[in-house]
This record gives structure tokens, C-alpha cells and sequence, in this order.
């Protein structure tokens, strides 16, 4: 990382910023409620501060205390602020804590735009803005917080704060089309203040792993499997108990019971200290189902593509996503996938052609199809062809890239100059 320490809020650094000339571009704050190198959100928002700062844009991260950016990253040029009381897990006296500091702090920088990632920081720093009048306010949802797998009781508190906080928010930007859907049809955003751009991966990671020797994939392979076991599944994800990889390895349990040796290969990692009791569970689990043999726990592993590539077929089993990542993955290695159904499933898989979608939490079916895949291996490579064959180019992170700088340009472009002109309705009145 480029930058030698986080910055502390300053009066002086930004106070004094005004909109810029036609030649200028504006300030955007981007807050996150983490910013770890492990996180795949926090490595495409770092891409993506990237290239807009390549394009001229003045740039602000604002994170909270999990910040462990990549010793590599390059943040040179983007001023840094580190809020510790803002953390991902609910806790009230942290919580009002860091809004009083996201208020503060954005009334001395003064931005002409907020973007706020993930679902704390998006609440808090949406309403820190508004509060301090910022131009434009513009929220990334990766994720449903109102996901219709939960209780009402959990769930209706959720929908009404976003609505709530959807009224002063001047644009979305979705990872899918099925997420955005729910979002209108909830009454959160309308279709004329949102837009989709797809989560991409990098590309010179996708065409690592296509220029991969087949030698090195079944090397990656044995070294995985252990005990006689002779089919490869893997479940890929963040351990947290929505990725539910508790039902992984149950399925698995399920497929040896039907006679097929498979191995799980859990590759992720809890990457925060509330998440890593999830990990102990999952172990424990193994153990008392006397799995401990049968499954993996890789942790993290930036080889994640080729451990995929190397398997049988990829298993899904969060209990609600965005658009999930792991299945755009998946097709891109060319392997058949089992998921349950969730946000974005259906915009991915082709169910029967590319793999299979089921009903949420259906452990015995998810066994019954990865048995089907594993004794029918010609079948199953033909649809891990067919995935990688339809997958669009907009997967592709330099796509997500583009797509975003252009989604700014919309914004931003048509006012630059027009001080008087800076808000979302000129904008509105610009597009029609």
C-alpha cells in the first residue's frame, strides 16, 4: 500500500473545495464498513477507486475499523479516513457513534457526492449526508438486507429503514437484475433512479485460469483429496453462518451415504472476530458427523478459480445473495454448479443446462444432483462447456469498470460548471 498512514479527519484538506470547473471533475466519498484485502467487496471497490482516480476524480474512503487493504494496493491520491467505531455487526452504542463521526467528518470534507457500500454503511452514511446536504447520494447494494428467507420479525424492521433511507438516496447501483426487481417492487428505489452493473472478475485472473495446463489442475486436485476419496466438490465463500456452509457439508455427508465418495473443499475464511465462532461450529460439525476426513478448510486461497476448475462441480448454499458471485465463477471454469435459489441464481444458471437450482435449504436434493453430475461425467463437463460458452462478457471486471465510470459520467458530466445545476433533478431532467 502506497500511503504511509490513515488520515485523520482534517478541516483544512477539504474544506475549501467547491465544484470544479468544466475542466474538473467532482469529489465522490466512498464509505464501506470494511475494507479487507480477503474481501471480495473490498478488493472491486479498490479497482474501482482506482480507475476513477486514473480518470481525475477527487476521491475519499471513509472505512470503518476492519481496514486491511493488500500490501500491494496503490492508494496514493485517495485521502483515507478511518471511522473505529463503525463496525459490519449491529451495536447500537457504535453505531450512533460512528454516524455522529460520518456526520462530522463529511461536514468538514465536504464532497460533492457520497457512495455508500455494504448495508451499515449505507444506512449511516446516506443519512450523515443528507443531513449535511451533500449534492448527490448514491448507495451500491451487493446484497438484500430484507431477504424474504428471514422472519418477518427480522425482516420488516430492514425493509422499513430502507425504504425510509431510499427516499433520500438519488441513485442505486445493483449487482443484478432480480435484486434490483425486489428493491422496486419494496418500494426502496424506482426503476429511473437505479441501474445494474454486474460484479466482474479480474480478468487476467479468468485468463490465468483458462491458460491453466490440465497437469496442474489434477496436481491442485490430489492434493485435496485424501482417505480414497475420488470426487471433488467445493463450496466457496466467506465463512458466515448466510453462506450456510453447515448444509455443504451435510450434502456431502448425503452423497456418501448414496455410495459416492466425494470430498468437500470449503474454501473461505471468517475474516472477522464474530465470524470466526462460525468456523469452530463448522469444524465441530465436521467432526460429529464424522466428516473431518472428508472435508477441506482451505481458508483463503487467491487460487480459488483453480480449485473450481479442478473439481467435479461447484455447491452453493447461501441463504440469500445479490447476484452470487461463486456461480459467475463457476461458469468461468467451465464446471456444473448446484445452488439453491437465490437473488440472481436464474440470471446465471441455466437450470438442467449449466446446472441446477433449487429450493432453499433442500439438502437431499442438492445430494441427488451431485451424484447425477459425478456418474455422469460427460454430461456434467458438457454443461460446465455451456456455462462458459453463454457467460457474457459483462462478467469481465474491466467491463464493471467501464460500465461504472460511464454510469458517473451520466451523472456527473452534464453539470460540471453548473454549480446552480448540481442536484439529482437537473440530472432527471437531463435524461429525458
Amino acid at each position: 500500500m502506497q500511503m504511509s498512514s490513515i488520515q485523520q479527519p482534517a478541516s483544512d484538506m477539504l474544506a475549501s473545495v467547491d465544484f470544479p470547473s468544466r475542466q474538473g471533475l467532482p469529489v465522490i466519498a466512498h464509505i464501506a464498513t470494511t475494507f479487507k484485502a480477503k474481501a471480495g467487496s473490498a478488493r472491486r471497490l479498490y479497482r474501482l477507486l482506482r480507475a476513477l482516480r486514473d480518470h481525475g476524480y477527487g476521491l475519499i474512503l471513509i472505512v470503518g475499523r476492519d481496514f486491511e487493504p493488500a500490501a500491494e494496493w496503490d492508494l496514493e491520491g485517495i485521502h483515507v479516513h478511518q471511522i473505529r467505531s463503525l463496525v459490519k455487526y449491529i451495536n447500537p452504542a457504535d453505531d450512533l457513534k460512528a454516524f455522529l463521526s460520518l456526520r462530522e467528518l463529511l461536514r468538514r470534507l465536504r464532497p460533492h457526492a457520497v457512495h455508500t457500500h455494504l448495508a451499515k454503511a449505507g444506512i449511516l452514511g446516506r443519512w450523515a449526508a443528507h443531513l449535511n446536504h451533500t449534492p448527490f447520494i448514491l448507495h451500491t447494494i451487493h446484497g438484500p438486507t430484507f431477504p424474504r428467507t428471514l422472519p418477518l420479525f427480522k425482516r420488516l424492521p430492514y425493509l422499513l429503514l430502507e425504504r425510509m433511507t431510499g427516499r433520500i438516496t438519488d441513485f442505486f447501483v445493483f449487482v443484478g437484475d432480480e435484486l434490483r426487481d425486489e428493491y422496486i417492487r419494496s418500494g426502496v428505489c424506482r426503476r429511473n433512479n437505479s441501474v445494474v452493473i454486474r460484479t466482474g472478475r479480474p480478468d487476467e485472473e479468468i485468463d490465468a485460469v483458462l491458460k491453466t495446463r490440465k497437469e496442474a489442475l489434477l496436481a491442485l486436485r490430489r492434493s485435496i483429496l485424501r482417505n480414497g476419496d475420488d470426487v471433488l466438490v467445493v463450496n466457496v465463500g466467506r465463512v458466515v453462518p448466510s453462506k450456510q456452509q453447515d448444509h455443504a457439508i451435510k450434502v456431502v455427508r448425503e452423497m456418501r451415504q448414496k455410495g459416492v465418495m466425494a470430498h468437500l473443499a470449503l474454501v473461505g475464511e471468517a475474516l472477522l472476530d464474530q465470524e470466526k465462532s462460525h468456523m469452530k461450529s463448522l469444524t465441530e460439525l465436521a467432526c460429529r458427523l464424522e466428516m473431518d476426513n472428508h472435508v477441506t478448510f482451505t481458508g483463503h486461497r487467491e487460487d480459488a478459480l483453480k480449485i473450481m476448475a479442478a473439481s467435479d462441480a461447484v455447491l452453493h448454499t447461501s441463504l440469500y445473495e445479490g447476484l452470487p458471485n461463486i456461480l459467475v465463477e463457476c461458469a468461468l471454469t467451465a464446471k456444473p454448479v448446484v445452488t439453491y435459489a437465490v437473488s440472481g441464481a436464474a440470471e446465471v444458471v441455466g437450470n438442467g443446462a449449466t446446472g441446477f437450482i433449487l429450493d432453499q435449504g433442500d439438502i437431499p436434493a442438492a445430494a441427488d444432483r451431485l451424484c447425477f453430475l459425478a456418474k455422469h461425467p460427460s454430461l456434467s463437463g458438457l454443461m460446465g462447456k455451456r456455462a462458459r460458452r453463454f457467460l457474457s462478457e459483462e462478467y469481465r471486471e474491466s467491463t464493471m469498470i467501464q460500465s461504472k465510470l460511464q454510469f458517473y459520467e451520466r451523472i456527473f458530466f452534464p453539470m460540471i460548471g453548473k454549480k446552480a445545476d448540481m442536484n439529482p433533478k437537473a440530472f432527471a431532467n437531463a435524461e429525458r
